[in-house]
């Protein structure tokens, strides 16, 4: 397998995703150590190349129906790249468990290997939350969210952030449904339940403004985000309007942003939980 197929299948694109949030619950550069150095390198593409390409091993048969794959939201691998990726993706899992362990910080070493979990009882056949509705998005969502504990945990406790923080996992639940849809024909053709399949288009709409409605009402005493979540909701019911089944371009494009949108606001929030420790 080329360096440049393995490249591509730690989907570049998805790069930021991780760092930021582990970034975020750096919160500041009087924070940073040897340790969080390290583990913000492997939350890049070593840790993205586990995430995808654990995905990749058990979705071939959806991945190669997509035609999103190709290019820097992925690729497609070929059975002889099978072998070579089962191989690659288990380096830097290992080496994030290794580095936390020598922290010395028992809460820091259980996050990481929580992380870890997540990522693999997502993809995993033993378990597959990808194919069981909303388990889905909540593997996800505390898979993309946790990064960020697991660098605040490095220099003050989790019960110093107050409770909300975790709520966020429920806008990140939103995202990931929405996420689904693009990839719903590829997912049913190739018989993965995701809820974008199961709920189908409307429901998953209506089950990611539920997660953006409640977001709303978590953070309602916050101008930023609640307005954020308010703009979401919003969105959400233009998606809903939008009933031509095969113009999927809305989502292409949308739910990237949304997508994006929404880690700028955790990563806003974090920061500052963060700064205040």
């Amino acid at each position: 397998m080329s360096l440049k197929r393995i490249f591509l299948v730690s989907r570049p694109l998805m790069w930021p995703w991780l760092a930021l949030m582990y970034l975020v619950g750096v919160g500041s550069f009087s924070h940073f150590t040897w340790i969080s150095a390290t583990e913000l390198l492997l939350f890049t593409f070593p840790l993205n190349l586990y995430l995808y390409g654990l995905n990749d091993l058990y979705d071939t048969e959806s991945d190669r129906l997509s035609d999103r794959k190709g290019g820097a939201q992925g690729i497609a691998p070929n059975d002889g790249e099978l072998a070579a990726l089962r191989k690659f993706v288990w380096v830097s899992p290992v080496l994030l468990l290794v580095v936390a362990a020598l922290s010395g910080n028992v809460v820091h070493f259980a996050l990481a290997f929580a992380f870890v979990l997540l990522c693999f009882t997502y993809s995993h056949p033993s378990v597959r939350a990808k194919g069981i509705p909303v388990l889905d998005c909540l593997n996800s969502a505390a898979g993309y969210c946790i990064p960020g504990l697991i660098a605040y945990s490095l220099h003050a406790p989790l019960s110093a952030l107050p409770p909300a923080v975790f709520f966020i996992v429920l806008a990140y639940m939103g995202i990931h449904a929405m996420t689904t849809i693009i990839d719903e024909d590829a997912d049913r053709r190739a018989g993965t339940r995701t809820i974008g399949v199961v709920f189908g288009k409307r429901g998953t709409i209506i089950f990611a403004l539920c997660m953006f409605a409640a977001s709303l009402v978590v953070f309602r005493n916050s101008v930023l985000l609640a307005s954020i979540f308010f703009v979401s909701v919003l969105h959400g019911f233009v998606f809903l309007a939008v009933d031509n089944k095969h113009d999927d371009k809305l989502f292409r494009f949308a739910a990237p942003a949304v997508l994006i949108s929404f880690m700028m606001v955790a990563m806003v929030y974090f920061i500052i939980q963060a700064n205040v420790a």
